[in-house]
This record gives structure tokens, C-alpha cells and sequence, in this order.
């Protein structure tokens, strides 16, 4: 009798052990998972289409902003969870705290109110307009074709301010249309709605035949930062100063790889009409000028950035090539006495180039 009483409370026990164990599974596995996505290790970054982050049909992730999170995490030991949305609430969920960091951010006082942002700018933003390459009408050579243009921008916006900036400087007026995606865009371009468009420098519009046509401004860009997390932002500003004393010029590569257009520029119509009734362009050179112009004494070819200069801006050019001639001359007399009196169409001397006519000569944009 009693050793069937001890079996009853032996099973009792186990029963009871049991139950136990499995309460605390309830109870300690929901808070390791609640205490692991809020980890100080676990960022939740917002995502949202964007120039800096892309993500292909299969889920993957690249980009200017990606890859520099990616080298951040490494450096201050994060990993992410990412938090898609539209621009607008992925805005606010910073604000509100539900997120923890937003790349591509432009800092302005109002946002700094709401807001945390890195100390360093993660990049540097250049705005072009853009148009399309069978547009001939629009010429950086002639900002009077931009005078009553329809010119699509994101309204109410820092875009728009650069625009308005760029435009009260040159004595500009034109019509600003609202466009808000890519594909707003090109419906507009399509249906003639607008003649050219504001963006960043970006190298997938090249897919779509669109080129640039001028720089209007740039303005830096900086990560922004969960106001209730100023652990983090120590930690980003850590991370980006030990990235930039290991690689002085990282954002510059991340810029030239992700985000340079190789530009498909194109003549305008009185362009055209003037080379094709002047020739080749005369570049005046002075001989034997330090890096610039050098003559291999071997074998009596002329060298240095000049010749550098010609060979980019030969094939510069959309479906067209230019032909150059170089003239040397000994002195800087002789050379400017050259240019007066029309022998030579520009001069090419200590890196920069002087013209008599700037609207006919600078044709073509070079950049690195």
C-alpha cells in the first residue's frame, strides 16, 4: 500500500513538473523573442523605394544606402529588421519611435525638432534635370530654352527648392508639375505634360533613354534617427567616423558605383548647325606645360591631360562624334594673341579651359 502511494506521488510530481516546465516555456519564450527584436542589436530600418536602396523581384537588397548600412553593422555589431512602407510613413514612424533609422534624409531645423540625425552626412545629393534624349530643344549651352518649360518635380518638397533656387539665379520662369514616381513620369513625358524632370543623379534612367541635361544644386543627405534612441545615433556616429579613417574617400566610391550617370548627352539643334559649319573644334595648348601638354621625347607624341581630355569628349556624345584639333604654342602671348584673333577656338591651360564663345565651344560635358 504504501509503495503504491509512493508510484501515485512519484507521477503526481511529474505531472506537476511537467505543467511547470511548461508555463515557464510560455512565459520566457515570448519574452526572448520580444526582448530579442528589441535588442540595442537589432535595428529597424525603414524601407521604402528609394534611389539608395533597391530591392529586386526575388527580396534582394542593393544600393548606395544597403551597402552602407551593411558596412555600418559591421563596425558597431547590428543587425537588421526591415520595416517596409511608403516615404510618408515611414516618416512618421521614425517620429512616432516605431522605427529606428532612415537613410537619404535631408537635414533642415523643422525635421531636427522630431527627429535625431547622424553627425556626418552619409552622401551628398546632385539634382539634374533630365528629358528625353530625342528632345533637342533644351541645351545647358542656352537656359533661355528652359523660359516657360513644364518642368516635373516632386512639389513641396527640397527638390523643388533646389529647382526654385537654380531658377531665381539664372531669372527663370517656368511651370512646375507635380510628378511623384517613375512611372508618373514617364506618362507625363509621354503624353508631352512636361518637358523635362527634376531627379537625382541616378544611371537607370539611361534604361530609358533619358539623359541629363544640367545640374541645378546639390544638398548633403544624412541618416535620421529614432528621437527616443540616442544610443544609436552614439553608435551610428562611431561606426561612420572608423569607415571614413579606414577609407577616406568611401562615400565617394559608393556615389561613383552606385549612383553616376554615365551621361548620353546630346547637341542641340544650333549646336549642330555650328559644327557642321565650323569643323573640327581648335584646342590652343601651351607646349611643354607641366602635366598638361608634354611631348615623349622618343617618339614625338604629344601626352598629358590634354590628350586625356580628348579622347573622353571625342565619344561624349550621343550617336555622334566630335573631331578636335590641338595647336601648341610656346608662350602665353602667343597663345591668347591665337584666340583673339580667331585661329583657335579655346584654350586648354592649367586645368581649365578659357573660351571666347562659352555657348558654342563648352559643348560637351565631361564627369568623373
Amino acid at each position: 500500500m504504501k509503495k503504491c502511494k509512493l508510484v501515485q506521488n512519484i507521477r503526481n510530481f511529474k505531472f506537476c513538473y511537467f505543467i511547470f516546465c511548461t508555463m515557464i516555456c510560455l512565459v520566457v519564450f515570448p519574452v526572448s523573442t520580444s526582448a530579442q527584436e528589441n535588442s540595442d542589436h537589432v535595428i529597424r530600418v525603414g524601407s521604402f523605394e528609394e534611389t539608395y536602396n533597391v530591392v529586386n523581384e526575388k527580396g534582394e537588397r542593393s544600393g548606395y544606402g544597403y551597402e552602407y548600412f551593411q558596412d555600418i553593422a559591421g563596425y558597431a555589431g547590428w543587425t537588421y529588421k526591415y520595416i517596409t512602407s511608403d516615404w510618408k510613413n515611414c516618416f512618421t514612424q521614425l517620429e512616432n519611435g516605431e522605427i529606428d533609422i532612415l537613410g537619404g534624409i535631408s537635414h533642415t531645423d523643422e525635421r531636427a525638432e522630431k527627429m535625431l540625425f547622424s553627425d556626418m552626412p552619409m552622401g551628398e545629393e546632385k539634382y539634374y534635370i533630365y528629358t528625353d534624349a530625342s528632345n533637342k530643344d533644351l541645351t545647358a549651352g542656352n537656359l533661355d530654352s528652359f523660359e516657360g518649360k513644364n518642368i516635373g518635380v516632386s512639389k513641396d518638397n527640397i527638390v523643388e527648392d533646389v529647382l526654385n533656387e537654380w531658377e531665381s539665379k539664372y531669372g527663370l520662369h517656368t511651370k512646375h508639375i507635380n510628378v511623384s514616381n517613375t512611372s508618373e513620369i514617364m506618362d507625363k513625358l509621354s503624353k508631352h505634360e512636361i518637358d523635362c524632370f527634376v531627379s537625382v543623379e541616378e544611371s537607370r534612367w539611361e534604361e530609358s533613354d533619358i539623359s541629363p541635361v544640367t545640374s541645378i544644386g546639390e544638398t548633403e543627405i544624412y541618416f535620421a534617427i529614432n528621437p527616443k534612441r540616442p544610443d544609436i545615433k552614439e553608435a551610428l556616429d562611431s561606426a561612420m567616423r572608423r569607415i571614413k579613417d579606414d577609407n577616406p574617400f568611401y562615400t565617394d566610391d559608393l556615389y561613383r558605383r552606385y549612383l553616376s550617370a554615365q551621361s548620353s548627352s546630346f547637341l542641340s539643334k544650333e549646336e549642330k548647325e555650328w559644327i557642321g559649319q565650323h569643323g573640327a573644334i581648335r584646342i590652343g595648348y601651351l607646349n611643354q606645360d607641366g602635366g598638361i601638354s608634354s611631348v615623349d621625347p622618343s617618339t614625338g607624341k604629344l601626352t598629358g591631360v590634354i590628350t586625356d581630355y580628348v579622347d573622353l569628349a571625342e565619344n561624349c556624345l550621343q550617336a555622334q562624334a566630335l573631331e578636335f584639333e590641338l595647336k601648341g604654342y610656346d608662350t602665353r602671348s602667343e597663345l591668347l594673341q591665337a584666340l583673339q584673333d580667331g585661329k583657335i577656338d579655346l584654350i586648354f591651360m592649367q586645368t581649365r579651359i578659357h573660351t571666347l564663345q562659352k555657348q558654342k565651344d563648352l559643348i560637351c560635358r565631361i564627369r568623373y
